[in-house]
């Protein structure tokens, strides 16, 4: 086998495997997650934990770890949207107003982060997997 072939070999094995970047993605979208549905749910807020667990499975089995990154952002993205969108005016305005104690601030801005983060997610996901395939 020559260089050129082993180098080719090298790359296309590299290629396979998730960036660090989704995989940090990943993790912070399922920690503000988790924190926006505490105040929920602490049932809901377990499902964050799947994006942190495919976030650290993806570097070695990248198959099984883009669906355990992208399942439960779906499902997630499905409760988490749908209450930002609806109060979304009076997250931005309470955390603006006055004196809040620091549960407070922190809970409210991880429901502004989470959709991001896991609209984000998902786009980089389905991006890289396209290029995988």
């Amino acid at each position: 086998m020559s260089s050129k072939e082993k180098q080719q070999l090298r790359h296309s094995e590299f290629s396979r495997t998730f960036p660090g970047r989704i995989q940090w993605l990943a993790g912070a979208a399922g920690c503000a997650t988790g924190i926006a549905l505490l105040g929920v749910s602490w049932v809901l807020s377990l499902l964050a934990i799947f994006l942190i667990v495919g976030a650290a499975v993806s570097r070695g089995f990248p198959h099984a770890g883009r669906w355990f990154i992208l399942a439960p952002a779906l499902l997630l993205s499905v409760l988490v949207l749908p209450f930002c969108v609806a109060n979304l005016v009076p997250l931005v305005k309470d955390i603006s107003r006055g004196p809040h104690d620091f549960n407070y601030v922190v809970m409210s801005l991880a429901w502004l982060l989470s959709p991001v983060l896991l609209i984000w997610c998902i786009a980089a996901v389905v991006k890289h997997s396209r290029r995988m395939v």
